[in-house]
C-alpha cells in the first residue's frame, strides 16, 4: 500500500471516530457526512471523494452538499466555500477542515433563511391585516373652478386606488357655472389606496385658476383619516362603501349635518364637542359675543374663532363636527358685523362725521359680503400672473447662484482638459490640473472666469425656471405621464439656451487663456477681461458673435433638458410616492436633483465636448479650426479616437450630483419658502 493510500485510510478512520453514525463510507475514497443544525434539527449530507494522489499533491474533492432546508442558491453559496475550503488546504489531510467549514458555513446560511423567513411571515401577517382592516377619511375642499372635470379626475383617482368616495357641496348659486364650493369627499378602501388618493389630489394638477391655467389643490384638508375599527366610547363603527358617488347638494348646515350623518361620520356627541371647546378656549364660547371695550364685537369673534380654528386642526375625526361649530360661528360673525355696520351708517348719516366714515368703511372691509369677495378676487387675479413671475425667476436666481459656487472649479478643471492639446498635454488627469492651478494661482485660481458665470447663470437659470414652470403648465404635467416633464424640460431648455449659449462662451473663451499660457509660455492672453472677449467677439461676428456654437448647445440641451427635468421629477414624486405626507423630503430632493446631474452629464457629455471645443475656437472666423459640429467631431475623433469625447469626464461628474443637487433643492426649496 502507498504513503497516500495509507494516508486516506486513516483519514477515513479518523471520520469514523469523530462522527460515529453520521459517517457513512461509501467506498474506499468516498466518504458521505451528515451534518446537523442543532437549532431546527435540520440535515446537511456532505459527499467527499479522497482522489489517487490525495493528500499529498491532490486537494479533497467535494462532490456535493444537499439539504431539505435550503434553496439551490444557499445549496450553491455552501459547496462554493467548502470547495474553496479544500483548494486552499491542498497538500494536506484537509477533510476535517473541509467538514468544520462547512458545518459553520451551514449553520450560518440556516440562520439567515430563518430570519428571513421569520420577516417574511411578518410582512405577511401585516400585509393580510393592511388589506382586510379598512379605513375612511374625509377631506375637505374649499372650492372647484372646473366642477365638471374635477370630479372626473377624482372618480379617475378612485378607480386607480381601489377607493370607495361620497362627494358633498354646497348648492352653487345661480350664475356660478361650473364652480361649486364647501366640498366634503368621503373616502373608503384600504389604507394604502386613501393615502394614493390624497397624495394625487396635493401633487396633480386637478382645477384651474380664474385665468383657466390648470393647478394643483393647494386648499384641500384632510379632516379624518383612521380605522374604522378605531372607535371611541359612544361611537359607531364606520361602515365601507365602494364606488364613487355625488351626493345632492346641500343647501344649509343642518343638511350638510344630516347627508354626513347617513354616512356614520358624526358619532361625537354635543356635549363632548363643547366640553372639548370649552377645555381649548381661554373663556367660555357663551361670552364669546359679549361685547368689549377693547375690540369691536365681530373682531372679538373673529379674533376667538381662529384660535378655535388652531385648535380644531389638530384633533383628527373631531374636525368634521367642529368645522359645521366654526360654520354657524362664521355666520353669527356676519350676522353682528351687518347690525353693527347698519346701526353706524345711520349715527354717520345723521352726524355727518368723516372719521365714522372711515370706520364705516373699515367694518364694511370686515364683513364677508359678497362684493367684498368680488373686489378681493379681482385683485388677486390681477396680480397672480406678476407674482408667479417674480417667485419663479428668485427662485431660478438663488439656484443659479448656487450652481455657480459649487459647480465652477470642477468646470474649471473640465475646461482645461477638454481643450489642451492631445499630442502635448499640460494635464495627466483632473487631480493634476486641480493641483497645478492651486499650485501657481491658489484656490482662486479655480474660480478664474466666474465674473460671467455667475452674473449669467443668476439670469440664465431665473428664465430656465421660469421657462420651465410655463412649459408644465403648458404641457399639463402628472405623475401619471412621466414623459410629460421631459416634455416641459425640453422646451424649457431650448428657451434657456439663447440666454445660456452667450454665458458659456465667454466664460469658455476666459478660461481657455489659462491653459494656452501652460502650453506656451511666451503666448500672451488678447484678453484683460470678460469685456474684452465680448468686445473682440461682437466685432468680428456683430450680432452673432455671443452665439458661437449656439447649434451645439441646442443639440446637447434639448435631449438633456429632457432627460434632467425628467428624471428629476419623476424620481422626486416616486419619493413622494412613499411618504405619508406625499411630499419628497429635503434629502430625498437633494438626492432627485444629484441623480439628474449625472444622467445629463454622463448621457450628452460626448456632446459637450464638441460644443466646448467650437466655443474654445478662435473668435475670428479667419482664425477658426473648425468650420461646424460635424468638422469638430471629426477633428477631434481623428487626434484621439472615442477617448478625445471623453476627456474631462471625471471632474465634470464629479461636480454633476452636489451642483445640481444644491441647485435643484434651492430652486425647490426657496420656491416652498415664499409660497
Amino acid at each position: 500500500m502507498s504513503d497516500d493510500a495509507e494516508r486516506r485510510a486513516d483519514e477515513i478512520s479518523a471520520l469514523i471516530v469523530i462522527y460515529d453514525d453520521a459517517c457513512e463510507v461509501v467506498s474506499d475514497s468516498r466518504a458521505r457526512v451528515t451534518l446537523k443544525d442543532d437549532v431546527d434539527d435540520s440535515k446537511c449530507v456532505v459527499e467527499l471523494r479522497l482522489g489517487e494522489n490525495y493528500p499529498s499533491s491532490a486537494a479533497l474533492e467535494v462532490c456535493s452538499t444537499s439539504t431539505e432546508t435550503l434553496t439551490r442558491e444557499d445549496e450553491a453559496k455552501l459547496l462554493s466555500r467548502a470547495r474553496a475550503c479544500a483548494e486552499a488546504c491542498a497538500g494536506a489531510e484537509s477533510a476535517y477542515d473541509v467538514l468544520t467549514e462547512t458545518e459553520s458555513v451551514f449553520r450560518e446560511v440556516s440562520a439567515n433563511a430563518r430570519r428571513e423567513a421569520r420577516r417574511e411571515a411578518v410582512k405577511a401577517a401585516r400585509a393580510k391585516e393592511a388589506v382586510e382592516e379598512e379605513y375612511h377619511a374625509v377631506v375637505k375642499i374649499d372650492h372647484m373652478n372646473d366642477s365638471v372635470g374635477y370630479l372626473k379626475l377624482l372618480r379617475k383617482f378612485c378607480e386607480s386606488s381601489g377607493v370607495g368616495a361620497r362627494v358633498l357641496h354646497a348648492e352653487p348659486p345661480e350664475g356660478a357655472g361650473k364652480r361649486v364650493e364647501g366640498v366634503f369627499v368621503a373616502l373608503s378602501g384600504s389604507n394604502d389606496g386613501i393615502k394614493t388618493f390624497i397624495s394625487r389630489l396635493r401633487t396633480e394638477f386637478v382645477d384651474v385658476d380664474a385665468k383657466g391655467v390648470k393647478c394643483r389643490e393647494r386648499k384641500a384638508t384632510t379632516l379624518c383619516h383612521r380605522a374604522n375599527s378605531t372607535v371611541k366610547v359612544g361611537e359607531r363603527a364606520v361602515e365601507s362603501f365602494s364606488g364613487f358617488e355625488t351626493l345632492e347638494p346641500y343647501a344649509t348646515e343642518n343638511d350638510l349635518e344630516q347627508k354626513l350623518a347617513l354616512l356614520n361620520l358624526l358619532h361625537v356627541a354635543v356635549s363632548a364637542r363643547i366640553a372639548i371647546v370649552a377645555r381649548h378656549v381661554n373663556r367660555p364660547l357663551a361670552r364669546a359675543f359679549k361685547p368689549s371695550h377693547r375690540q369691536p364685537r365681530a373682531s372679538l369673534v373673529l379674533a376667538r374663532t381662529v384660535r378655535l380654528l388652531r385648535v380644531i386642526h389638530r384633533r383628527g375625526h373631531l374636525r368634521a363636527q367642529l368645522y359645521l361649530y366654526i360654520v354657524r360661528t362664521a355666520h353669527a360673525v356676519e350676522a353682528v358685523a351687518a347690525r353693527e355696520t347698519t346701526a353706524r351708517r345711520a349715527l354717520h348719516r345723521a352726524h355727518g362725521a368723516w372719521m365714522g366714515g372711515m370706520t364705516t368703511r373699515t367694518t364694511t372691509s370686515v364683513n364677508s359680503s359678497g362684493a367684498s369677495r368680488a373686489y378681493v378676487a379681482h385683485s388677486a387675479s390681477e396680480g397672480t400672473a406678476t407674482m408667479r413671475f417674480a417667485k419663479d425667476v428668485f427662485a431660478g436666481t438663488c439656484g443659479g447662484i448656487t450652481v455657480t459656487l459649487l459647480g465652477h472649479p470642477f468646470d474649471t478643471v473640465k475646461v482645461l482638459l477638454q481643450t489642451q492639446s492631445s499630442k502635448n498635454p499640460v494635464y495627466s488627469g483632473a487631480v493634476d490640473a486641480a493641483s497645478k492651478v492651486i499650485k501657481q494661482e491658489g484656490f482662486k485660481g479655480l474660480y478664474r472666469g466666474v465674473t460671467s458665470p455667475l452674473a449669467g447663470q443668476m439670469f440664465f437659470r431665473a428664465t430656465l425656471f421660469f421657462s420651465y414652470a410655463r412649459a408644465k403648465e403648458f404641457v399639463g404635467v402628472s405623475p401619471d405621464d412621466p414623459l410629460s416633464y421631459a416634455k416641459a424640460g425640453a422646451m424649457a431648455w431650448m428657451a434657456g439656451t439663447f440666454f445660456e449659449s452667450p454665458i458659456d462662451l465667454y466664460k469658455s473663451q476666459w478660461q481657455c487663456q489659462l491653459i494656452k499660457a501652460k502650453a506656451d509660455p511666451k503666448y500672451v492672453s488678447p484678453y484683460n477681461s470678460v469685456v474684452d472677449v465680448v468686445k473682440e467677439s461682437i466685432k468680428h461676428n456683430g450680432i452673432r458673435g455671443p452665439y458661437q456654437a449656439f447649434g451645439a448647445t441646442l443639440t446637447r440641451n434639448l435631449p438633456a433638458g429632457a432627460v434632467y427635468f425628467g428624471v428629476f421629477e419623476n424620481v422626486k414624486n416616486q419619493f413622494a410616492a412613499m411618504n405619508a405626507d406625499g411630499k419628497a423630503t429635503n434629502a430625498q430632493i437633494v438626492l432627485s436633483g444629484g441623480i439628474g446631474g449625472f444622467f445629463y452629464w454622463s448621457l450628452f457629455y460626448p456632446i459637450d465636448v464638441v460644443k466646448s471645443a467650437l466655443m474654445t475656437d478662435a473668435v475670428n472666423p479667419a482664425q477658426r479650426k473648425f468650420s461646424g459640429f460635424f468638422d469638430a467631431a471629426g477633428k477631434l475623433y481623428a487626434s484621439g479616437g472615442v477617448r478625445a469625447f471623453y476627456r474631462g469626464l471625471v471632474p465634470c461628474l464629479l461636480r454633476a450630483s452636489p451642483a445640481n443637487a444644491g441647485m435643484l433643492f434651492t430652486v425647490d426649496y426657496v420656491r416652498r419658502l415664499i409660497d
